[in-house]
């Protein structure tokens, strides 16, 4: 309810009135009751009484503290603060983008807007990848150690003819060692 309330005196403050519909209702009851708005000349409308101004924006101030920076940011999401569907986007957008794990470059670079002649202006918490690919074949026998356990790589070259190792399973891999007979 609260969000519907912000948005209904944020439209008061902006617009000077609003319309009466069935979710204002209870609102609209309690701001004529505070004697902040009153009857519009034109059906179901109410406006804000002028020296009503102060008491509104001081229960916008105790509702959402930060009511005014947070509808600046929703206008400059093209997003509007009148709209009480679209007051919980605020927190995400004040929130600063993060990332963890292994982030794909391109995908990061696509999401921070950063190009060939621009760099991101947000700080990469992320590892960044690549996403390449090591493929080889061994003639001996060559262990990875990964989480799961230890992949038998000369055995897999035995059996496919060569074997291939994404980058997010290399850097995953705690080891690799051989055991050559020569």
């Amino acid at each position: 309810m609260s969000d519907l309330e912000v948005a209904l005196l944020a439209r008061l403050l902006e617009k000077g009135q609003c319309q009466e519909a069935k979710k204002h209702q209870v609102l609209l009851e309690r701001f004529r009751q505070a004697k902040w708005i009153e009857p519009s000349t034109r059906l179901n409308a109410w406006v804000m009484r002028p020296d009503a101004r102060a008491a509104v924006c001081a229960r916008l101030d105790q509702l959402r503290p930060a009511w005014r920076e947070d509808a600046q940011l929703l206008r400059g999401a093209g997003l509007d603060p009148l709209n009480p569907a679209h007051w919980p986007t605020a927190a995400a957008l004040r929130a600063p983008p993060s990332a963890a794990g292994l982030v794909h470059r391109r995908t990061w670079n696509a999401a921070t807007s950063a190009g060939s002649k621009s760099t991101s202006r947000i700080v990469v918490r992320a590892t960044l990848t690549d996403d390449w690919s090591l493929r080889g074949r061994v003639n001996c026998r060559t262990m990875l150690d990964t989480p799961e356990g230890a992949v038998d790589l000369h055995r897999l070259t035995q059996q496919l003819t060569e074997f291939s190792i994404p980058e997010r399973g290399w850097r995953n891999a705690a080891a690799y060692w051989a055991k050559c007979r020569l």
